[in-house]
């Protein structure tokens, strides 16, 4: 004869078929933990894959450019590769091409870039620093100016002659700023970025004669490279 607590039976099957239950069977259970704020915030869903950022640069609007940024953010979010674009609806250049402006009826046409930042830490849960590097052209129309002299007689006569052009700057530019969530979506993104490109062609041949206008001969000077600036102030989406 040997004895079982009832706590230890589910049932009992009879010689005549009938069956006396005394106790339910154990559910498996799986439980997954789930990280706290994970349903709070989209981008906590994303720790394993990159994702992508949308932007527009505020103060470009002070130079009448609507300038765009597209960045993919890789699963680490530490690394992002991006493209950039801007059109100019300036009648000319502004101060803050003076570069364009010294050119004769220099005005910028659009500008396309393609940019690498490195964040010091993840974009997707703080606030951070990151270092850069930004490839720019901007393209950008003008009038060339050719003055010619001949003497007649005893008379020097002078002919200008203008005719439409167009340039571009090919700058890189090593870039820094601040990069600042703003709820589970939006960003705020600074930049400051120095650099520098090389003049070549007509343009360069019509900024060096406007350079030197007026100055004496021995004085003149051949400009072969510019430092280019680029600030920005971007408001953006990820997604």
């Amino acid at each position: 004869v040997q004895t079982y607590p009832k706590r230890d039976l589910l049932l009992v099957e009879y010689k005549d078929g009938r069956f006396e239950k005394f106790n339910d069977a154990e559910r498996d259970m799986v439980i997954n933990a789930i990280p706290s704020g994970s349903m709070r915030d989209p981008l906590h869903q994303k720790n394993e894959i990159g994702y992508n950022q949308v932007s527009i640069n505020s103060l470009a609007l002070c130079n009448s450019d609507i300038a765009g940024f597209y960045e993919r953010v890789n699963a680490h979010h530490r690394f992002g590769l991006g493209i950039m674009g801007a059109i100019n609806f300036n009648g000319g250049a502004s101060l803050l091409n003076s570069n364009i402006l010294i050119l004769s009826s220099g005005k910028k046409n659009y500008d396309l870039g393609a940019f690498a930042n490195v964040y010091i830490s993840n974009i997707s849960h703080n606030n951070t620093l990151y270092v850069g590097v930004l490839f720019k052209y901007t393209s950008l129309s003008f009038m060339s100016v050719a003055i010619d002299s001949a003497k007649i007689g005893n008379v020097y006569a002078t002919t200008t002659t203008f005719t439409p052009s167009k340039g571009g700057q090919m700058a890189t530019i090593l870039t820094c700023g601040t990069h600042t969530k703003i709820g589970g979506n939006f960003f705020i993104k600074s930049m400051i970025g120095l650099g520098a490109f090389a003049l070549r062609g007509n343009y360069k041949q019509q900024f060096n004669q406007q350079a030197n206008a007026g100055v004496n001969a021995g004085s003149q000077y051949d400009q072969n490279f510019l430092l280019k600036m680029y600030l920005a102030v971007n408001v953006g989406f990820s997604f």
